[in-house]
């Protein structure tokens, strides 16, 4: 069978290739492009419901059905003209370059003012995820407690510090040069001015000491804890800069709190 034409379904998109018998018996039959064959469901005359019959006739590039019913003689033909359509569509495109030709300036954007439209609306979408992502920390509780934290810079840790542990005997607090990456990392010694403590009493009582005085800062005594030698005591400090290690530090200390339910105590 030879191809005679293809065109696109009137039923979906696949495309329908029609074939022919090129001997005598010019048998017809259309396949999708999915190898699937039509099979039409036979047509029914409209004055009868009777079964029509159907005769094809190519003219050119027009396809021409005649229908007739052999009950009530009802005859009808249909043409499908592929030439004429061609030439509507070519006509109908042609307009429309015409159109677009014509309001361009009025409907399109030209390169300079597509970028700075496509950077506003990517602008815009930032912004409405910054606002999203603001409502959804004033409604967490977790970034209440985060906004009461005091933001120490180090001569106010250092002073902070100073004030406390003089009160209790720890003298000459010394802070080291600072370890600079996500977080920063501040080793400091001081001197225990008691000399009745032992080393234990020494460092538990620092240590209790430094936790409490940070405890409602962005700066906390890192959980390796505090050395003692011979009346020296030493460690290490960790600021927090970022709202959320400040939010995933308040949830730790959270969960690691007994649970026992107490007033709001967080307030500064």
């Amino acid at each position: 069978m030879n191809m005679t034409m293809k065109h696109l379904s009137s039923n979906d998109t696949r495309v329908m290739f029609w074939f022919e018998c090129p001997n005598k018996c010019k048998k017809r039959k259309a396949v999708f492009d999915n190898g699937e064959e039509f099979k039409p469901e036979p047509p029914l005359c409209p004055r009868c419901s009777g079964k029509l019959n159907e005769k094809l006739e190519r003219k050119g590039e027009a396809l021409i059905t005649y229908i007739s019913c052999p009950n009530c003689k009802y005859k009808n033909k249909e043409i499908i003209d592929y030439e004429k359509d061609r030439k509507e569509w070519a006509e109908k495109k042609r307009k429309d370059k015409e159109l677009l030709k014509k309001y361009r300036w009025q409907f399109c954007l030209n390169e300079k003012e597509g970028q700075e439209y496509i950077s506003h609306i990517e602008s815009m979408k930032r912004l409405r995820e910054v606002m999203e992502e603001s409502e959804k920390k004033q409604k967490d509780p977790t970034y209440k407690k985060v906004q009461k934290l005091k933001r120490l810079k180090i001569t106010d840790l250092r002073e902070n510090l100073e004030k406390i542990l003089t009160k209790e005997r720890y003298l000459n607090l010394k802070l080291d040069k600072p370890q600079m990456d996500r977080y920063v990392i501040v080793p400091f010694t001081l001197e225990d001015g008691d000399s009745k403590r032992g080393e234990y009493d020494s460092r538990n009582n620092c240590r209790k000491i430094i936790k409490e005085t940070l405890e409602k800062t962005n700066w906390r005594l890192i959980s390796e804890g505090i050395s003692y030698r011979l009346g020296y005591l030493s460690g290490n400090l960790k600021g927090y800069e970022q709202e959320e290690d400040l939010a995933e530090l308040i949830r730790k200390e959270n969960k690691s709190k007994p649970n026992i339910h107490k007033p709001d105590d967080f307030e500064l």
